[in-house]
């Protein structure tokens, strides 16, 4: 037998078994790791613990030590809270909020929510809006924002008290309760409380007969008066409708007071047609498209405006290079030659019917559109200025609306005689305390506050004519104007506007003069000489039809005579059939010869307009030509040597859509006007009138402001 011992030993083998291999690289994997290092330990302590927490008991013995310790926590003296502030709410709404909210105190600050509390007072009707803030171991303040009755809704079952926008605020026990509020009936009138509130503003001249205002049907309103007497307005702009209706002149036995009748009648006389025509005129702006129209002796303009925006912009404050571009464009223009038009006053109303629609015809045609209202300037119904001046003492020591609307409704009423109504009627200075210059005196403080306003009155005549005539064109008023003003809007630059300037509109049959001054025109008159005078002294004077003297002036007219001017012959021309007499040729300088005259005559009157308005006192002193008869070569140097002042060619300001063919200063009364249109100055100030009636004064007295600060 072979001895065991020195047997060598057998030698392993160095490779991992199959078994073991893959094992190891199972375990080389990233997530399996990591489930066997963290995920089976936290997996036997999630077991250990579900173990012991299945028995109930141990899960209710936890359960009382959290809750504890919770308790002791939130409990702690510095988030108990044992105070409720509530403010801005009368005494029974706090005692409704208390018990809506029904709070037990002392309470935790942890225990509160202030966006459900928030919530559970506003479910209050007499609460507008409720603002709720914790302070943490304080209190628990809430701001209260009360609805603020406006009106009593009368229905079947009892009288409701609503606010401005309608919404229920309490129920009311009497209707002596509360006298200072308006009533209202009907079935869905607390839907348009807003309407309401404005007819009773609108009726406020009735107060003492106004029993109430009933909605009938649910889509109109009738206004119940003493005597069993109502006033039955359309479905359609009620508030409008009663504020023209008849009883504001007296009509139909509808009427305030008897003792103040006279004092309404004088006031309504004033500014009914600017009220009338300042609803016309928003009513037409919110169907987007108006038309303006230029009454003048020699031409009649049209331009339709398309508005792009919301009418006339708030914060508005004079007229750029670009003025109101971003508010209208011109979509239709046309111009025709006049007929029924003389000085600016329309003397045959079927030929002014058929120049008007003429005229709108085109115009729509190249816009495309149907225009239904429009807005007309004249230069006729001899115009006259008034500067009145008014002084109140200041309510509150802080100028608010109603004591701008005090003091111009103090302003003394100048005795303009029968048969005129005002035109354009703005505030052109204010004085708060000696303090003058002032454009907008509201939020200054101050004790005594001024007013110095413009006025201008026209023919009653000639606004009723030429309303009447564009009612017969199957169209509506909605506005007036002077073309002594819109020419100065649109010819006078920013400048001339603010620190005094005049513009001179020379049209056909009058030439048109208006001063301006911070920004408002504070003089205008009319001359009653234009371009047409010099057509016919030529068409006299050369013995010509009056077309072919028209268009002589136009070619070859001038006012500055040169040596050359002997020698420039001019060719008469004509159809008479008379070979020699329709060869004549003529010189210009005799040509000059007969318009120069002709124009110092109307220069003479335009200085002697000047110097009635005080033209002299003002700084800048700047006259701007414009108008058709401004074209003439020349009259710049004219007018510089008799006038005695700067002077320049105006051409208008430049707006959206404007064709070049309407560009030039011809047409300054259409650009002036479609500015007017959208920013109508001498409306920025709408006034309740007070019953108070003064005495007169002059012109003098309201240009003293002038003189003395500028």
């Amino acid at each position: 037998m072979r001895s065991l011992i020195g047997r060598p030993k057998r030698q392993e083998d160095p490779a991992p078994s199959r078994l073991a291999y893959r094992l190891h690289r199972i375990m080389l994997r990233p997530v399996l790791r990591f489930a066997v290092i963290y995920g089976l330990p936290v997996g036997l302590m999630l077991a250990a613990l579900g173990v012991y927490f299945g028995d109930q008991q141990r899960r209710d013995a936890v359960r009382l030590i959290y809750n504890q310790a919770a308790t002791l926590f939130v409990e702690r003296p510095e988030f108990m809270i044992d105070l409720m502030s509530i403010s801005g709410a009368s005494d029974d709404v706090a005692q409704d909020i208390r018990e809506v909210l029904n709070i037990d105190f002392p309470i935790s600050s942890f225990d509160l929510d202030s966006a459900q509390m928030r919530e559970t007072i506003l479910g209050l009707d007499p609460v507008k809006e409720a603002r709720v803030n914790v302070h943490w171991g304080e209190m628990v303040q809430i701001e209260i924002e009360e609805r603020r009755p406006a009106i009593i809704w009368r229905r079947r079952e009892a009288l409701e008290l609503l606010d401005e926008t309608g919404a229920y605020v309490r129920t009311a026990s009497s209707r002596l309760d509360y006298p200072q509020l308006n009533l209202i009936a009907g079935a869905g009138a607390d839907q348009h409380v807003a309407q309401a509130l404005a007819l009773y503003a609108a009726a406020r001249p009735l107060a003492e007969r106004l029993r109430g205002m009933v909605y009938v049907g649910q889509r109109r309103w009738d206004v119940a008066l003493d005597r069993d007497q109502r006033l039955m307005l359309p479905e359609r702009d009620p508030v409008q409708a009663l504020e023209l209706a008849p009883w504001r002149r007296g009509a139909f036995g509808i009427s305030g007071r008897d003792t103040d009748e006279d004092w309404r009648l004088k006031m309504a006389g004033l500014y009914e047609s600017q009220r009338a025509m300042r609803a016309m005129r928003k009513a037409a702006l919110q169907r987007g498209v108006i038309a303006v129209l230029d009454m003048g002796t020699a031409k009649i303009g049209c331009f339709i405006l398309r508005f792009e925006g919301s009418g006339a912009s708030e914060g508005f404050d004079g007229v750029g290079s670009l003025a109101g571009q971003s508010e209208f464009r011109v979509v239709g223009a046309a111009t025709t030659q006049s007929r029924g038009v003389e000085f600016g006053e329309i003397i045959s109303m079927p030929q002014a019917e058929r120049a008007i629609r003429t005229v709108l015809q085109s115009a729509q045609k190249m816009a495309r559109l149907h225009v239904d209202h429009v807005i007309a300037c004249f230069s006729g119904g001899a115009p006259r200025s008034y500067g009145v001046t008014g002084e109140v003492n200041v309510e509150s020591q802080i100028v608010q609306d109603q004591d701008v609307a005090r003091v111009l409704a103090a302003c003394d009423i100048p005795e303009f005689g029968e048969g005129r109504e005002v035109l354009h009627a703005q505030p052109v200075n204010f004085v708060l305390d000696q303090r003058s210059g002032l454009s907008d005196p509201r939020d200054q403080i101050g004790n005594v506050l001024g007013a110095d306003m413009h006025m201008l009155t026209v023919s009653e005549k000639a606004i009723h004519d030429l309303a009447y005539c564009v009612k017969r064109c199957d169209l509506e008023l909605a506005g007036v104007a002077s073309s002594a003003y819109v020419s100065g809007v649109s010819s006078l630059v920013e400048d001339e506007q603010e620190l005094g300037g005049a513009c001179i509109d020379i049209g056909g049959g009058t030439s048109s003069v208006s001063i301006f001054m911070k920004k408002h025109m504070i003089y205008a008159d009319t001359v009653r000489l234009g371009g047409d005078h010099i057509t016919r002294d030529i068409s006299m004077g050369l013995q010509v039809p009056m077309a072919l003297a028209e268009r002589i002036k136009t070619m070859h007219g001038g006012l500055i005579a040169t040596g050359m001017d002997d020698r420039d012959m001019i060719e008469m021309g004509g159809d008479t059939g008379d070979w020699e007499r329709d060869r004549r040729m003529v010189s210009r300088a005799e040509l000059i010869g007969i318009i120069r005259p002709r124009m110092e005559e109307i220069f003479e009157d335009i200085r002697a307009c000047l110097d009635a308005a005080g033209f002299d006192h003002l700084p800048a002193q700047q006259i701007v030509l414009t108008g058709g008869g401004s074209q003439i070569p020349g009259i710049d140097d004219l007018a510089s040597r008799l006038l005695g002042q700067q002077v320049r060619l105006g051409r208008p300001l430049r707006i959206h859509g404007l064709p070049p063919a309407y560009a030039g200063a011809n047409c300054a009364g259409l650009v002036g006007l479609s500015l007017f249109a959208a920013h109508p100055q001498d409306e920025w100030w709408d006034f309740e009138m007070t019953t108070a009636r003064y005495p007169t004064r002059s012109l003098k007295r309201a240009m003293r402001w002038f003189k003395d600060n500028w």
